[in-house]
């Protein structure tokens, strides 16, 4: 099976599909086979999950609102989920809010997947 089965659909190969990739990686993409024929590369930014440009307690605020079910119009679920559970919580509130604080004694694994599709 070549790779452009992955991207093909019922019309054809959509080469106008984003591809988001870690921090610092969009020229390495770019480069590579297969990942350079995507028209659109884009790094997903830190975790700014109101995507408003700054990683701050607004970002905190939105994942509370997500929690009980009234996130904001600009809430973005898969930058939310930062501890890589595969769903957003309290605990991705609280690992957001020691990164903001700054907290050395506090470490968590960056929640990078390879890639990331969106339409």
């Amino acid at each position: 099976m070549s790779y452009e089965s992955y991207f093909w659909g019922p019309f054809g190969y959509n080469n106008n599909i984003t591809l988001y990739v870690p921090k610092g990686s969009k020229a390495a993409y770019a480069a590579a086979d297969v990942w350079k024929d995507f028209n659109i590369i884009k790094e997903y930014p830190d975790p700014d999950v109101n995507q408003d440009g700054s990683v701050d307690v607004v970002d905190v605020v939105d994942i509370a609102r997500f929690v009980v079910g009234t996130p904001s119009e600009s809430f973005d679920k898969f930058l939310a989920d930062l501890n890589g559970s595969g769903e957003v919580n309290v605990a991705d509130a609280v690992v957001l809010v020691n990164e903001i604080a700054g907290d050395a004694n506090w470490a968590r694994t960056l929640h990078a997947p390879k890639y990331r599709l969106r339409r």
